[in-house]
């Protein structure tokens, strides 16, 4: 978990308090909540139930208040959109990862389309959100191959 607060660590204190108790309330800066395993699938099996408001009970419980759930392909980023709409403090972005960016040359429009897609929604998210999403990682991330120096 990706967690920002002020002055301070998320990791707590030396008399085991926790980090939001000691530092105030903590933002998730990179969720994946949009994964599958959040619903109980692994892999395209369902082994186990939903337990997505599970997990967002134990962040809230741990002090986390606010979370941005990353969006990394075009569906993805609409589920995310969709997703920061279930309660307030969830945020999202719109994007495609560095290792998705096949999608781009995939998409039956092709790529120009792609990429105007993403921007529309990022544009307007259809009344769902009522908070601005930011466009996250579009194009390569260099620092993944090892013939490259960054």
């Amino acid at each position: 978990m990706a967690t920002a607060a002020a002055g301070g660590s998320a990791q707590g204190s030396s008399d085991g308090t926790s980090g939001s108790a000691q530092y105030g309330p903590l933002c998730d800066i990179a969720v994946n909540l949009t994964d599958p395993m959040f619903r109980g699938s692994y892999r395209g099996k369902q082994k186990h139930e939903d337990d997505l408001d599970l997990v967002l009970a134990r962040a809230e419980e741990a002090g986390v208040s606010q979370m941005m759930i990353t969006g990394t392909s075009l569906s993805d980023s609409k589920a995310a959109l969709e997703m920061a709409a279930m309660k307030p403090g969830l945020f999202s972005t719109v994007g495609c990862h560095p290792t998705r960016c096949n999608e781009f040359e995939e998409h039956e429009e092709g790529p120009d389309a792609y990429y105007d897609a993403l921007l529309d929604m990022a544009k307007d998210d259809g009344g769902k959100v009522e908070h601005a999403s930011q466009i996250s990682t579009v194009g390569l991330c260099l620092n993944h191959r090892d013939d490259v120096n960054v």
